[in-house]
């Protein structure tokens, strides 16, 4: 579960992904499904809320 933005560490290839590297190696290259895949993950990271201090 994630309770804060610094708790929430995406794997390496979706930081890659983000970034815009994407290594040499062509198996490797990410495809629309994965692309597809990622956005979703992270729309759903994204909207999920995190507790806020100022809501205590």
């Amino acid at each position: 579960m994630v309770t804060s933005v610094g708790d929430f560490k995406p794997p390496r290839r979706y930081v890659d992904l983000v970034n815009g590297c994407v290594c040499p190696d062509p198996s490797c290259r990410p495809t629309i499904f994965m692309v597809t895949r990622i956005i979703n993950e992270w729309i759903v990271a994204l909207k999920t809320p995190l507790p806020q201090n100022d809501e205590l």
